[in-house]
């Protein structure tokens, strides 16, 4: 009796625990993770909480080996007792999670100074696939030495964009992502990046002229003009919708060229 009861007692434990320790493995690193300093002897980390997660950790780099420092329930911890005019490295995780990227700060007081804020200048585009866009990041305080003016470039998805030292690749026709730059100490900013929109008369006009080579002239022309000229598709869509106005332009294209061929004015 007394080695089945022990053996209820252990399969309950573990029946109560898997859950946590499934989440710790599955755990993926925190975002959003963002360093500053509070005055000359400690800094305030922040991030993003995780659904699921009760405790985060924050290891800080001593010797070129990273320590567990703190270990909170929310999305901030302050770090104490740390030295003037001096370079730190952090990293954050769930408990039993991923480690985010490592964040740098000085604390207050020393000659170089974290960076306060990023900027891109250009926040929205749309590309068709193939095309490229350059990025450029621009690092506050403006005149000041900051400790590191190194960006990480990131695409929330990579089947949509890739990125490299700013240079955006649009690598699918469709999709939406957005691009970040990230400051060494977790400022960062955004660009998205979103489609081109294709006219979607276009490939079946060209099937049909290939198919019937004897469809040219007068319907060839005005098939041609609505199908690849721009000013007949939607800014937004790309396509012709009902009540659109690049629908009314056409329409008002086809009535003038029916007065011009048949000479009627009304």
């Amino acid at each position: 009796m007394k080695k089945l009861l022990a053996y209820l007692v252990i399969m309950a434990m573990t029946v109560t625990l898997t859950p946590a320790i499934a989440f710790a493995a599955a755990a993926d690193a925190p975002d959003g993770v963002l360093v500053r300093a509070l005055n000359t002897t400690s800094v305030e980390i922040t991030w993003d909480k995780q659904d699921g997660a009760k405790k985060y950790q924050v290891y800080q780099n001593k010797k070129g080996k990273y320590v567990k420092v703190k270990e909170v329930r929310g999305g901030k911890a302050v770090i104490k007792n740390l030295k003037k005019n001096k370079k730190y490295y952090f990293k954050v995780r769930a408990k039993g999670g991923d480690f985010s990227r490592v964040m740098t700060s000085v604390t207050k007081g020393s000659s170089k100074k974290n960076v306060t804020s990023v900027k891109l200048n250009i926040k929205n585009a749309a590309l068709a696939k193939g095309d490229t866009l350059g990025l450029t990041a621009t690092l506050g305080p403006a005149k000041l030495k900051k400790i590191s003016t190194k960006i990480r470039w990131i695409s929330s998805d990579k089947s949509v964009a890739t990125v490299k030292d700013g240079v955006v690749t649009k690598v699918s026709d469709t999709g939406t992502c957005y691009i970040t730059a990230l400051a060494h100490n977790g400022r960062t900013a955004k660009c998205k990046v979103g489609s081109k929109s294709i006219l979607s008369m276009a490939d079946a006009v060209d099937k049909y002229i290939n198919a019937t080579p004897e469809a040219e002239g007068y319907g060839y022309d005005i098939a041609y003009t609505l199908s690849y000229d721009e000013k007949y598709a939607d800014d937004v869509t790309g396509f012709r919708t009902a009540g659109s106005d690049a629908e009314h332009t056409a329409a008002e294209t086809g009535i003038d060229r029916y007065r011009k061929g048949t000479g009627h004015s009304g």
